[in-house]
């Protein structure tokens, strides 16, 4: 999982994550007269805690799981192949929390909502890093090894 296209992805949506931060303090957008953000704002966060919760059972089992047991091996072209659409699509989920802290700082106004739910962002995108240990195969011994015929392993 840690092959370079993922990674530069990975560090492309972390850095969009941090610009969403900046971005929030650098406009200055008053608050708009008829967004109920007291309303609006515990949904999001809402949403936001149950996409988190989402895509890390789905990282468990779409990717982690699978890798740890063998049935999927992110080494060949095959498994990274089958491995890229839920990678992906956990970042995904992660970086849409940090959109909706951008859309609360714009309609509040409040550049902290951005600070808090990139940072919320930032911590799945964490977990879903490339690099995590959970996404490196298990080492496996060689399949001679194991078999108890004398002439098997050469």
């Amino acid at each position: 999982m840690a092959n370079p296209q993922n990674r530069a992805l990975w560090w492309a949506l972390v850095a969009s994550l941090l610009i969403y931060v900046v971005v929030a303090h650098a406009v200055n957008v008053p608050p708009g007269p008829d967004v109920q953000v007291r309303v609006v704002a515990p949904i999001l966060a809402l949403l936001s805690v149950g996409f988190g919760v989402g895509s890390l059972i789905y990282r468990r089992r779409a990717l982690s799981a699978p890798i740890q047991s063998g049935e999927l091996d992110p080494a060949t072209a095959e498994g990274r192949q089958r491995a890229f659409v839920p990678f992906v699509l956990n970042l995904v989920v992660s970086e849409t929390v940090g959109v909706y802290g951008l859309v609360l700082a714009f309609l509040s106004g409040d550049p902290a909502y951005s600070m808090l739910f990139s940072s919320a962002a930032l911590v799945l995108m964490f977990f879903h890093r490339p690099t995590a240990p959970d996404l490196v195969p298990p080492l496996s011994g060689h399949p001679r090894a194991d078999d108890p015929r004398p002439d098997a392993r050469g």
